[in-house]
Formats: C-alpha cells, sequence, structure tokens
C-alpha cells in the first residue's frame, strides 16, 4: 500500500514473524469474481470460518502473511498465539483461518495475522475485514483485470496465462513480495508489484548508498514499463519507511500503473505478464 494506507498497514499488518506452513488447497480451482476499486485498492467479499461469515477483503501482494479483523477472528473463536504489538501499540496474534472462500476458490488453514483493521475500514469507508496476502496466493495464479474490474483466481492444473502472452520471469524476495527487473533514470531497480497501493509509482527510501543517486522528492518519468506495458511521463511519489522494515526492492509499483490492462501473476511458475 502507499499513502495513507500504506502508513494504516504498516502500523498493523506487516508481518514479522514466520506464519505456519498452510496446506495445499482444493486442486484444479478456478473463479471469476468482480471487484470494487476503491481508493485505488482491490476490494472483495470474502466468505472466512464455518459456519461463514461475509467480510470485505483488499488483495495485497506486498503482505507476506494475511490478516483478519480482531473482532472478526473474537466472533469465529480464532484460536490466538500472541506474537507482539504492532508499531502503533496495538495486539497482533498469529492465527489461522478454517476456511476461507471468494468465489467457487477455496482455501484451507490459511496463516493469518489476527489485528486491528479499523483503520483501514475507516480510510476506506467501508468495512474491511481481511488483507489477503501471500499466505493465500502463494499456490495459485491471480489475473485482474482492472478494465473490467474482474478477479481471476486458478491453481492446480488450471490454466491462467493468456496464451501468446509475453510473460517475464519474477522472484519473491525474504518478505515474498513479487520482485521484477525495471529500469528509473536509466539505472536497474528492483520494482515490486504492490496491488495493495493505491499508487502508480513509489520510490522506497531504504536504499543502500550507491542506490540513493536515483532519488529525488518528485520527478517525472520519461518511461517505466513492467513487462510488456510501459507508462510515460509518470509522477512518481517517495515512499518513506522505517529502518526496521527495510524491504528487497527500491519501486513500488501500484494499482493505477496498471489501468485499463490485465496483471497476471502465477506463483505457480514464477512468470508475470501485463495484457492490454
Amino acid at each position: 500500500m502507499s499513502g495513507l494506507l500504506f502508513a494504516l498497514v504498516l502500523m498493523t499488518t506487516r508481518l514479522h514473524y514466520t506464519p505456519p506452513p498452510t496446506p495445499a488447497p482444493i486442486p484444479n480451482q478456478h473463479a471469476d469474481l468482480p471487484f470494487a476499486f476503491v481508493r485505488g485498492e482491490i476490494v472483495v467479499t470474502a466468505a472466512v470460518g464455518t459456519p461463514s461469515v461475509r467480510v470485505g477483503a483488499i488483495v495485497d501482494t506486498t503482505s507476506d502473511g494475511s490478516a483478519i479483523d480482531a473482532m472478526v477472528a473474537d466472533r469465529l473463536n480464532l484460536t490466538l498465539l500472541d506474537v507482539g504489538l504492532a508499531p502503533g501499540g496495538s495486539a497482533r496474534y498469529s492465527t489461522t483461518i478454517p476456511s476461507l472462500t471468494l468465489g467457487a476458490f477455496r482455501a484451507f488453514r490459511v496463516a493469518a495475522l489476527s489485528t486491528d483493521l479499523r483503520p483501514i475500514s475507516r480510510a476506506l469507508n467501508r468495512p474491511i475485514a481481511l488483507i489477503l496476502g501471500h499466505s493465500f496466493l502463494a499456490s495459485a495464479c491471480v489475473a485482474i483485470d482492472y478494465r473490467h474490474r474482474r478477479l481471476r483466481l486458478a491453481n492446480g492444473r488450471v490454466p491462467c496465462m493468456p496464451s501468446g502472452a509475453a510473460s517475464i520471469p519474477f522472484a519473491l524476495d525474504a518478505h515474498d513480495n513479487v520482485i521484477v527487473a525495471s529500469t528509473l533514470f536509466g539505472k536497474a531497480v528492483r520494482a515490486a508489484i504492490d496491488t495493495g497501493s493505491n499508487g502508480r509509482i513509489a520510490l522506497v527510501s531504504q536504499l543502500t548508498p550507491h542506490r540513493r543517486s536515483i532519488f529525488a522528492p518528485r520527478s517525472r518519468v520519461v518511461s517505466f514499463c513492467v513487462a510488456a506495458l510501459c507508462r510515460k511521463n509518470l509522477v512518481v511519489t517517495r515512499r518513506t519507511r522505517a529502518a526496521r522494515d527495510v524491504r528487497g526492492y527500491d519501486v513500488a509499483v501500484g494499482n493505477r500503473f496498471f489501468d485499463g490492462a490485465t496483471l497476471v501473476i502465477d506463483y505457480r511458475a514464477d512468470r508475470l505478464a501485463v495484457i492490454r
């Protein structure tokens, strides 16, 4: 996330613990469901627990785990393990969501952090009780159709990458962020695909000394590309991170960069494509 929502999530949902392994989901599933674009965030409706509770959820590829609002976790009577306080002082607990359903796509025993997500709900002016991060997405292919506001999920052997799409490899950093190679101001950079961000491009402040030269408080980029999608004359913002939250990338690429396109992230094959 970036801007206000990034600050809120930094205070609540960035995970600093090792979640338990998540069992493999039911194989060969696929789902196609609508999403709402709320202040640049991808918001879907999910069902959690048994009996299920329907909640608002954000899809966030830079959240190394998933998160569930503490009040919903209490309502579902989830088992909690104390993992300490968030930077803002709120309590955080690791837990396991017994079942999580998006459309026709269902996963079991999803590792998550239980914490207070009310600041995000207030920022978006709608209830948000779930953040779907890597612990949910790890074994799936995710296609986000920004033009038609559709989210498609597939796992197992179900195809997801369009035939003939020009895909590129990606790597996961230590925090499970999706990282691709690009260039900025003529320099090689590591770009994180941040579907929890409402921005376009943000420079991350914690760089090694020899990379800080790419920084500018506010600059215009002649061109920036992710896979086959290139944008021109973008205003670059600067994102500040606490020293303890150094990440393995230089640039965060948010949802608005992909306006009108379809972003496909295939975690099964470590391939990414952008289709216009």
